[in-house]
């Protein structure tokens, strides 16, 4: 269980949108430490700071770290429960992190269902062996291989993002549904 924390405390929208400007939270890429709590706070703030520059919050305002839900915002006497979640299909994850071993490819991956069956960083990496071609990024001259039409990264047909996005979000509102109804959350607490 995480410890609770209070993160902020805020009089005003003006109040708000400075202390979370002032904040300088670092969020290390994949395979150089990120960890849950790094996503979780960046992940928050920014959708703190959309919501107070659009009017959408109330105040007195405060934000308290906490375990199931991930965060509790008190707002005039109000509490509410927020969720993080990343919705990156694991395997995408993997292939993310493993960048690091691997030298420079011409292609960069493929497009995971975020239902897809788990695979070890060696299957992700062999996958990855197996139908790229090496490049390394010394050798590669971005201007020759746009003009000589020569494949720099994975295409989409049509609304491939877009419905694979869907599907994400789909499935981890699914799961975190599950979760919610399992009676392992419990109500926020008043800051």
């Amino acid at each position: 269980m995480k410890k609770q924390e209070q993160l902020l405390q805020a009089f005003d929208k003006n109040d708000l949108i400075q202390k979370l400007q002032d904040l300088h939270l670092d969020v290390p890429r994949r395979n150089r430490g990120r960890k849950k709590i790094h996503r979780e706070k960046y992940s928050v703030f920014q959708f703190l700071r959309v919501m107070a520059q659009n009017d959408r919050l109330l105040y007195p305002f405060a934000l308290l770290y906490s375990d199931k839900p991930d965060f509790v915002v008190s707002a005039l006497n109000h509490n509410i429960g927020i969720e993080v979640v990343e919705a990156v299909p694991e395997n995408k994850a993997l292939e993310q992190a493993s960048r690091i071993h691997l030298p420079t490819r011409r292609t960069w991956g493929r497009l995971y269902d975020i239902e897809e069956k788990k695979k070890t960083i060696d299957e992700i990496k062999n996958e990855l062996d197996g139908e790229n071609e090496i490049v390394f990024q010394k050798d590669v001259d971005f201007g020759a291989e746009i003009i000589g039409n020569e494949v720099l990264g994975i295409s989409f047909l049509d609304d491939e993002i877009e419905m694979s996005w869907i599907n994400a979000m789909e499935s981890k509102v699914r799961k975190k549904r599950e979760r919610l109804n399992s009676n392992d959350f419990r109500e926020p607490r008043k800051i």
